[in-house]
């Protein structure tokens, strides 16, 4: 029996086997082909790990050549500010260090040597680097020399470890690199693995489809051979054919299947493409960024290196043209440094200005710009065979640590492609860092430089002077042969002095007769001079025995004329008075006479000073004005236009000269009139003082209708004791000294009296003076004058002025310069500053301050010359320590304040010591800062002074239920500068305080709705930095107790009644520091609350004179101010009462006494430890400058 044939496979069966071999091959190769893919893209990420690891390696690199550029920047200079790339350097090498060491951490042997780079690193520090700056901060201290840092450096220590530490980094990259290559090398391998496989699994797809196409051309009929002819197309690589499909048979679903299959080789083709393209811009990307590294490695020339930078630049992102601009001129210029393929042109400029075109603005950002369709005047690329213009611009900017460093421009004919654009900004961080590095380099070498050409300089100047020296010997030489020259002249000239000599004895024998004249004159001239010293004396001592029965006189008769007990009648107080008024003419007649004396002795002084005019006339018309009129004489002052408005002059002489013309013109002008003329010098006016000139000289001239002087007694009346009429029938009294201590006076003020009278028609004496003096102020240096010299010293004339400015002087000698400050050089007007600190740093530190404020300065270092200054100068603010030597601040602010010129000046405190501080500001002190202080705090209590002194207007609060007595008191306080405003409720006034700025608060302590204390603590527990002075102003009797409460928390306490509205003005005016400068002496009465003499009572004083009726007298009168007075007859006395009693504060001593004299005993008094430094005042009636001294 025959067996039945297999069944024959059907072609859809083959076909499916065939196919299935075919998808199989393309799944393999698709596998393939991604594994490869997964497998590039990891190399890739080695290769990029690589070049981060040696970016990290040349960063090591610059950061050692940072340390290195910064420490030998530091030796050479010594200067600190070159140690910042050295510290910066190394703060810069840890972190890359540490970054470096987690990037090869998976590499045990580049550890390890990253390890021993560190170690290396560390040990430069220690033994080379710092050894190194160390030993030239000690030269810079002076403790060592350059020679010790060039000895230490010639060990080069620190040189071969720098050198050792390249090797290790340079050992360290080259590592990478090798690693960089192989990987580059594997991933070249894999990209061509990859295609092989693609390429044999496609030829391997195309043969078996082949052999299918032959079975299915064998097997299958005509219908088939189409799909056949388009196998054939696909099989030749046409991959976007697509078979039609002809039914829906075995060879539709062949038609099926090769569509298919063509769409998976089409995708898979594009794939592999495209990861081709990728890997290659990738590779290309890090080979173009590895070869501009190794480019700029070693470069030191910035030109030569940006010349090959646009250079490869251009070449690798196939630019026509190219140019690099470097900031050299610190972010305000360009520069072009390097162009490629570059031609001037009128647009292209060597220097380009940030924000200046595409290269500025670029610049400016910090941005790169693109620019496609450049203009047609737009820079052209050229050729030997003709030019045209880009159609793109690339502009990038080249940044190190976010500071411009260059900006790079590329033109090209192609579009810049992105991978291009990324390459170019990873390629310009490492190009700025170049450049930076280049820089500083550069500046290393322009310091080297420098310090060679002053060497060189030094050198040439040693050269110059050894030049010098040989000029100097060979003039010595030429010295010589003149000598001898001169030699041989002198010996032809004996022969002439011989024929001389006999007219010599001629001579001297005149000579001889001569001499024996002028000795006699000489004698005469001594005897003169004897008689006027007898004279002084006889004047000086009669002086004394005149002025000590006056003094007892006057004080005596002042006293009476008081009529403090009221005890006297009108009558007698009138005698009194005729007796008070006797004695002072007495005392004027006596100081013109020692006017004179003083005159005649050349001792006579002036204090030069700014004289006013204006205030000239006006003192001259307050003082004669009722003269004349009683006398029914017209008194007129005449200023010409013309007359400038101030002279400089001693101001008290001018008056007194002008006192004794006036005095005379309306003595001897019976009716008529007195003219006191003021005008400029007349051109054409003969001098006898040579010092004066018309056009720099003023005249005053004093024009009466007398009754003239004789021309014969126009030069007698200027003697002194003489007069027109000498006669004991003479009509017209006087002494006969006024004109003559007038002509002195003239003539040590520098000028001159002229006189032009006619008997019977009156008398014109004219005063001509100049403009300015020219002595210093207040030295002691002589002025010559035509007739004798007279000592130029700042002491007045003995009278009430006179007392004044001795004891001004004796402060001022008392009180020497601190610190240097302005107190020669303050003029009216001058904004000025005291500062009483014994610190003489701090004081100096406000000093600068205030001057670089418009301040002129004063400082004293204890409280009494500060209290002193405060007085003399009355400066626009003060600044207070409280722990000073002498007087403590405390005691000094309550002097300030309660004096009546200094009350108004603000006092700042600024002092180390914070305990009273309360105090202070209860005694006037605008503020309390403790030590130390900022600039900016001193620079606040200036600007608070100058708004204190300004017109500001200052607010006050009133608190008063009270309405009559709130609308008294703001009329008591009102004015133009002060703003008051007034609430009736203790809550109103809480609130107005804590939410408004007030400069003063007046509080009554009975409120409807809470009393005054309630007010003052609810105040009190808020903000305390702005809380104004608070002052009490009530009508309640208080008790100790609340005496004491109030006293924690105000500045003030009023009570109500007679007096107190003056006494509330005057504390309200201590804190608003200018109030009271806006009160006439009408409105308010604060004077008669600073009674001086109150400070006084209760003091010990030991009063020593030996002469009783002066004793008494002073005695009375000091106790009836409130002193303890002790009296001593003479100095044994006197010392033996302080030796007695330690309690005295003060001595008042008599110079003339028997026994011991006064100043015997001052003398003793100062070698007593207790009394060393008690307060001692002369009470003599010798006053010549030397009977001074001798008290001095």
């Amino acid at each position: 029996m025959a067996q039945p044939k297999p069944k024959p496979i059907s072609l859809r069966i083959q076909l499916f086997i065939g196919y299935s071999i075919i998808l199989l091959i393309l799944i393999l190769q698709s596998t393939l082909t991604y594994q490869n893919i997964v497998k590039n893209q990891e190399l890739v990420k080695w290769t990029d790990h690589t070049l981060k690891v040696i970016y990290s390696g040349e960063y090591l690199k610059k950061m050692l050549v940072d340390m290195e550029t910064g420490q030998r920047g530091y030796l050479i200079t010594g200067k600190a500010n070159f140690l910042e790339p050295y510290e910066s350097g190394r703060e810069g090498f840890k972190s890359t260090y540490q970054h470096a060491v987690n990037l090869v951490s998976d590499n045990e042997s580049q550890v390890v040597l990253l390890g021993e780079i560190k170690q290396l690193e560390e040990l430069w520090l220690e033994k080379a680097a710092r050894p190194e700056i160390a030993l030239r901060t000690q030269v810079n201290q002076g403790l060592a020399t350059m020679q010790d840092i060039s000895s230490l450096i010639a060990k080069e220590t620190g040189k071969k470890m720098m050198d050792e530490l390249r090797s290790l980094l340079s050992l360290f990259i080259s590592v990478e690199e090798q690693l960089l290559l192989s990987r580059e090398l594997e991933v070249v391998e894999a990209d061509t693995l990859m295609i092989n496989q693609i390429i044999f699994g496609t030829l391997i797809a195309i043969g078996l489809g082949l052999l299918l196409i032959y079975i299915t051309i064998r097997m299958v009929t005509k219908p088939i051979i189409e799909i056949s002819k388009l196998t054939k197309k696909v099989s030749a690589g046409d991959l976007s054919t697509r078979i039609k499909v002809i039914g829906s048979d075995e060879v539709g679903e062949l038609a099926n299947s090769i569509n298919k299959m063509v769409g998976s080789l089409e995708k898979a083709e594009t794939q592999m493409q495209r990861s081709n393209a990728v890997l290659e811009e990738q590779s290309t990307l890090k080979t173009q960024i590895a070869n501009i590294t190794e480019l700029t490695q070693g470069a030191t020339e910035l030109e030569s290196l940006c010349d090959q930078i646009i250079s490869a630049l251009a070449g690798m992102t196939h630019a026509g043209h190219g140019v690099i601009y470097v900031n050299v001129q610190a972010d305000t210029q360009l520069v072009l440094m390097g162009s490629y393929a570059f031609k001037q042109r009128k647009n292209v400029l060597p220097h380009i200005a940030i924000g200046e075109g595409l290269v500025g603005q670029c610049a400016k950002e910090k941005k790169s710009i693109l620019l496609t369709q450049a203009p047609s005047d737009y820079i052209q690329i050229n050729s030997a065979l003709g030019e045209q213009v880009p159609l793109n611009i690339l502009v990038v900017p080249v940044l190190f640590e976010k500071q411009l460093v260059a900006v790079i421009e590329l033109a090209s004919f192609e579009v810049f492609s992105e991978q291009q654009q990324i390459m170019l900004a990873q390629v310009a961080g490492n190009i700025g860092i170049v450049i930076n590095t280049i820089f500083n380099q550069q500046q290393t070498q322009s310091l080297l430089l420098e310090t060679q050409r002053q060497s060189e300089e030094l050198q040439a100047q040693q050269e110059e002077l050894k030049s010098s020296n040989e000029n100097l010997l060979e003039q010595t030489h030429l010295l010589k042969a003149s000598e001898e020259e001169l030699k041989q002249q002198s010996e032809e000239l004996t022969v002439s002095n011989q024929e001389l000599s006999e007219k010599q004895r001629a001579l001297q024998q005149q000579k001889e007769a001569i001499e024996a004249s002028q000795q006699n004159l000489s004698i005469k001239a001594q005897e003169l001079a004897l008689a006027s010293k007898y004279k002084s004396e006889f004047l000086a001592n009669m002086s004394h025995e005149l002025r000590t029965p006056l003094n007892s006189l006057l004080l005596l008769s002042k006293s009476l004329a008081k009529n403090s007990k009221g005890n006297l009648d009108a009558t007698d107080v009138e005698d009194a008075k005729i007796i008070y008024e006797g004695g002072q003419s007495l005392l004027t007649i006596i100081n013109d006479i020692l006017d004179l004396s003083k005159v005649e002795a050349g001792k006579l002084g002036v204090h030069l000073e700014e004289v006013k005019i204006a205030s000239l006339c006006r003192n001259m018309q307050s003082m004669f004005k009722v003269v004349s009129e009683n006398k029914g004489v017209k008194f007129n002052i005449e200023v010409a236009a013309t007359v400038p408005e101030v002279i400089i002059s001693d101001g008290h002489r001018v008056e007194q000269i002008l006192r004794n013309l006036l005095s005379n013109a309306l003595k001897f002008t019976e009716s008529g009139s007195v003219t006191l003329s003021i005008t400029n010098a007349v051109t054409g006016v003969c001098f006898t003082h040579s010092a004066l000139s018309a056009d720099s000289a003023i005249a005053l001239s004093v024009i009466d209708t007398g009754i003239g002087i004789a021309k014969d007694k126009l030069q007698q009346i200027f003697e002194a004791f003489q007069q027109q009429d000498g006669s004991i029938s003479r009509k017209f009294g006087g002494t006969g000294l006024g004109l003559t201590i007038a002509r002195e006076l003239s003539l040590l003020l520098g000028g001159e009296i002229q006189v032009l009278s006619e008997q019977g028609n009156g008398s014109t004496f004219t005063l001509f003076l100049p403009l300015e003096l020219l002595t210093p102020m207040q030295e002691m240096q002589a002025v010559s004058t035509p007739e004798r010299t007279s000592e130029v010293t700042p002491l007045a004339p003995v009278s009430a002025e006179t007392t004044a400015t001795q004891t001004s002087e004796l402060s001022e000698h008392s009180f020497p310069v601190f610190i240097a400050d302005d107190r020669a050089n303050i003029r009216p007007g001058d904004k000025s500053l005291l500062v009483i600190d014994e610190d003489k740093e701090f004081a100096a530190v406000i000093r600068d301050l205030a001057k670089q404020q418009g301040y002129k300065c004063l400082v004293a270092g204890d409280g009494r010359s500060g209290v002193y200054m405060a007085q003399k100068n009355l400066p626009d603010g003060i600044v207070l320590d409280l722990r000073l030597p002498g007087i403590d601040g405390h005691e000094v602010l309550e002097q300030l304040k309660f004096s009546l010129k200094t009350r108004n000046i603000p006092v700042q405190i600024i002092s180390n010591h914070a305990e009273h501080s309360v105090q202070a500001l209860q005694k006037g002190a605008i503020g309390m800062l403790i030590k130390p202080v900022s600039e900016k705090q001193l620079q606040d209590v200036l600007a608070k002074i100058s708004n204190i002194n300004s017109a500001d207007i200052k607010r006050v609060l009133i608190i008063e239920d009270d309405q009559d007595n709130r609308r008294a008191v703001t009329q008591l306080l009102e004015g133009s500068t002060v703003d008051i405003n007034s609430v009736a409720t203790g809550r109103e006034g809480c609130s107005e305080i804590l939410s408004e700025k007030y400069d003063c608060v007046i509080l009554d302590l009975g409120l409807p709705d809470m009393t005054g204390f309630e007010v003052l603590e609810n105040i009190h527990l808020g903000p305390k930095q702005n809380l104004p002075p608070i002052i009490v102003y009530t009508g309640k009797e208080l008790t100790d107790d609340e005496q004491k409460k109030l006293q924690k928390y105000s500045s003030a306490i009023v009570i109500k009644g007679v007096g107190s509205p003056e006494r509330l003005l005057d504390d309200v005016s201590l804190f608003l520091h200018n109030i009271e400068a806006q009160h006439s002496s009408d409105d308010s009465n604060i004077h008669i609350l600073h009674d001086e003499d109150a400070m006084l009572k209760g003091r010990k004083i030991l009063l020593v004179d030996d002469d009783m009726r002066n004793s008494y007298a002073l005695s009375k009168h000091l106790m009836g101010i409130g002193f303890e007075v002790e009296i001593a007859a003479n100095g044994q006395e006197a010392l033996d009462l302080l030796e007695a009693d330690s309690s005295f504060e003060l001595v008042l001593m008599d110079i003339m006494m028997p026994v011991m004299d006064g100043i015997e005993a001052t003398e003793r008094i100062r070698q007593m430890t207790h009394y060393s430094n008690l307060p001692l005042i002369a009470l003599t009636a010798k006053t010549m400058p030397e009977d001074r001294e001798k008290c001095m």
